[in-house]
């Protein structure tokens, strides 16, 4: 059995920052409760990260399969189905945020997380 594909992108913060932010271009609004929203520091957010971490894998799948089309499979299946759940304005994780420009962002702004919010380790609940 051969060794699955190295991934690309090492955590999901280089994958979101590096690759989903400056691909994904949409219409962004400042009114909570409309249209489309995203908050920068989308690792607070867990239903957030739950997602992006799911599309980052199956993206990383996707990118080394031998199925020409993989790739347009996590578009439609995967992405699609997840952005309008993450970026709706109304009913999604960031329906409460404000700030946006109301502009088409290229890229989406992501700051970096805090030292050690994604290891496991320093969980001291």
């Amino acid at each position: 059995m051969s060794e699955p594909p190295e991934f690309l992108f090492s955590t999901l913060e280089e994958w979101v920052s590096e690759w989903l932010a400056r691909v994904i271009q949409r219409r962004l609004t400042q009114r909570p409760g409309h249209g489309l929203a995203w908050d920068p520091q989308w690792w607070r957010h867990d239903e957030v990260v739950a997602r992006l971490h799911a599309l980052w894998h199956a993206w990383e799948h996707a990118r080394t399969s031998d199925d020409p089309s993989a790739m347009s499979w996590w578009w439609i299946q995967h992405c699609d189905p997840h952005l309008r759940v993450i970026l709706d304005a109304t009913h999604g994780p960031f329906s409460q945020i404000s700030g946006t420009t109301g502009t088409v962002l290229p890229p989406l702004t992501c700051y970096p997380a805090p030292p050690g919010h994604f290891d496991p380790s320093a969980d001291t609940d």
